[in-house]
């Protein structure tokens, strides 16, 4: 099914729920506004190499709903990994 979309189309699905998550959760409160496009971009790698799942799953959960939209499940395993993983990110982050 997801054979229908190019991987531009992937990425752009997937950052739209992360997007979504990090932003109105407030993940991303303390990082510098400037370094919000070095995150996206370093957390998809990081996701990528460490939980590929949670991005298919995020993509076909898409694909059926509502763009952008994440189950309960994987809304509560990402909040997990962003609080992990922003303040050893080394992103700047505001003081």
């Amino acid at each position: 099914v997801l054979s229908y979309f190019n991987q531009t189309d992937h990425i752009d699905f997937f950052n739209l729920g992360l997007r979504r998550l990090a932003g109105v959760r407030g993940f991303l409160d303390n990082v510098v506004t400037s370094e919000i496009p070095k995150f996206e971009e370093k957390f998809l790698v990081f996701l990528k190499e460490n939980h590929p799942k949670i991005i298919e799953d995020i993509l076909k959960y898409s694909f059926y709903n509502q763009i952008g939209e994440l189950t309960k499940a994987n809304d509560d395993l990402l909040a997990g990994i962003l609080k992990q993983y922003i303040p050893n990110s080394g992103l700047l982050l505001k003081a």
